[in-house]
């Protein structure tokens, strides 16, 4: 893997002009609004294999959808999403109206073929009358401080759509921080970001892009600690909070999210005459640990 940036990006939330839609809690699964960076570089091997082997859940082994083998005893929760529907006891599913009109919905939350989708649909520039979707595990075993998490999934290509993966606060608080460990708003899914936003009087976002072909099946992973958040793209770090000044990891609860983002808006282009009939966040499994 090959950073093409040295360091990480340290940006104030004063000059950040893009944002997304992320419904944190159960509760208020529809409309929180919060501010991003944008999507840009590094490098990161392909990956075509399904998932990964059991007993190496960050390789690039054949599929599995079991249980790491052998049993770490770190591991606390895990879904490989095998069950007829989804647990509705650990996730909860948006259903919103977005600024530039397009919606998420449930029906476009999905499980099948032994894995989660989230699909997108609808070509509008404009994003009217668009629709895709999105969920957070901020049900049973959602919400903890620090741990370690990860997440199989693949992106399909598409113009007018970006699958996020990220961390955030029980509290539902912007200022509280979050963490955001596979971002990839590029129709090409050529590019993904890992940043961690942290609330120090004035919010800081410290972000690091890595390239790679992310339409391909990768282990991304983030660990969160007291002193340090890394992430992992197939267990090789492009993330770490210890190698730049002033990162503060955020300290309260948290809970998995994974959503897709509709454009234009949220650093997201509008979809165009390429965008396929639907654009697809795969999602294979999902292992949270101590």
């Amino acid at each position: 893997m090959r950073l093409l940036r040295n360091g990480l990006l340290t940006l104030r939330l004063d000059a950040l002009r893009a944002k997304w839609r992320h419904a944190g809690t159960a509760a208020t699964a529809n409309t929180a609004n919060i501010r991003s960076c944008v999507c840009q570089d590094g490098l990161i091997a392909n990956d075509n294999s399904p998932t990964s082997s059991a007993a190496s859940p960050t390789g690039p082994a054949g599929r599995s959808s079991a249980p790491a083998s052998p049993a770490d005893p770190n591991l606390v929760a895990a879904d490989d999403f095998t069950a007829p529907a989804l647990d509705t006891d650990r996730w909860s599913v948006y259903d919103s109206t977005n600024p530039n009109g397009s919606t998420w919905a449930g029906k476009m939350v999905q499980v099948t073929g032994g894995e989660l989708r989230i699909v997108g649909v609808g070509r509008n520039p404009t994003g009217a009358g668009n629709v895709s979707g999105g969920l957070c595990w901020c049900g049973t075993d959602g919400d903890r401080v620090y741990g370690k998490w990860q997440v199989r999934a693949r992106f399909e290509a598409g113009a007018g759509y970006g699958p996020v993966i990220g961390l955030w606060p029980e509290s539902d608080k912007e200022n509280d921080g979050s963490i955001g460990f596979a971002d990839c708003r590029v129709a090409d899914r050529g590019t993904m970001r890992g940043y961690t936003v942290s609330a120090l009087g004035t919010t800081k976002y410290f972000e690091q892009p890595v390239a790679g072909d992310f339409t391909a099946w990768h282990t991304y992973t983030v660990e969160w600690r007291q002193r340090l958040v890394r992430m992992y793209v197939d267990g090789k770090v492009f993330f770490d909070s210890t190698r730049q000044a002033g990162v503060v990891p955020p300290t309260v609860p948290m809970h998995l999210y994974l959503q897709q983002l509709v454009g234009p808006g949220d650093d997201v282009p509008a979809p165009d005459a390429h965008t396929p009939d639907a654009v697809t966040m795969h999602v294979d499994w999902v292992r949270v640990y101590r």
